[in-house]
């Protein structure tokens, strides 16, 4: 891997880590903040300014209403394709993973699929009986920490195997770790199979950083976002629908982390054109 790439994953890694709201963020600014107020009186006035705008900060992220306004925000202009005629040309659903965690017991494994997985998943059988049996492309890599588990597209296939959607209906990304990558490595899939059309699936709060992934690569994919019907439970929000495997997926503030994480390691790699996807009709 070429120099420049490792210390931009280096960067990407150190700044998802200390965005505010992550936990490390709130030990580091502790941390500043004991130091001033230990090392002067001079320094006391600051320090104290800075623990209490610290500790501000955490208990408005931590309210509900922060989190569903940033969802109001990042979902606002999405919503599920409702006729097969809104998919145009298109015989290929690219679903996005969500998350999920492989348990291991004494002997042997189970895949457990995050909230968003599944609500992907449900609209990506949805899909499928709506538009007439398109290929459904499932692209994520290996779920939990350090990457010891199956991958989750693998995981998604087999739960819509066991659906009724057949084999031969299924293409597999197996190795991304991120949005960024599902988009780099869907693409290339995509671009060997001669495929230009495709419906994108992914959950609400994550469709505009998802399709500013692909089209930062060249793709002009169409939005599905993958939501709850009027019958589930009422505990399972949008909010949810964010939290993966990531580390930051148990923050109310999560959506904002995803955003803005993807946000600067699209920059970071010289993608122009992160902030500017949209779906028609939307003011974003």
């Amino acid at each position: 891997m070429p120099v420049a790439n490792v210390l931009i994953e280096i960067a990407s890694a150190l700044v998802k880590a200390l965005l505010p709201g992550s936990m490390l963020f709130l030990l580091v600014g502790v941390t500043i903040g004991l130091a001033f107020l230990l090392t002067g009186r001079g320094r006391r006035p600051a320090a104290v300014a800075w623990l209490a705008g610290l500790a501000l900060l955490y208990w408005l992220l931590s309210l509900p209403v922060v989190p569903r306004t940033l969802e109001t925000w990042l979902g606002a202009g999405y919503a599920p394709l409702a006729s097969a005629a809104e998919a145009g040309e298109a015989r290929h659903v690219v679903v996005l993973t969500g998350g999920g965690v492989t348990l291991h017991g004494l002997d042997g494994t189970i895949d457990v699929p995050s909230t968003a997985t599944a609500y992907r998943l449900l609209e990506a059988e949805r899909l499928y009986h709506m538009m007439g049996e398109p290929v459904l492309v499932l692209s994520g890599g290996p779920a939990g920490p350090g990457a010891d588990g199956a991958p989750e597209s693998e995981a998604m296939k087999a739960d819509l195997m066991a659906r009724g959607v057949p084999d031969d209906k299924i293409w597999l990304e197996t190795a991304s770790p991120d949005t960024h990558e599902q988009a780099v490595r869907v693409g290339e899939l995509l671009q060997q199979e001669g495929v230009e059309a495709f419906v994108l699936v992914t959950s609400l709060p994550h469709m505009r950083r998802a399709l500013g992934a692909f089209v930062g690569e060249g793709m002009e994919p169409i939005a599905s976002a993958a939501v709850h019907g009027p019958s589930a439970d009422s505990t399972l929000t949008n909010e949810s629908l964010m939290r993966g495997s990531s580390s930051c997926a148990g923050s109310s503030s999560s959506p904002y982390i995803s955003w803005f994480f993807e946000w600067v390691n699209t920059s970071m790699r010289g993608t122009q054109n992160f902030s500017f996807a949209y779906r028609p009709g939307s003011p974003w």
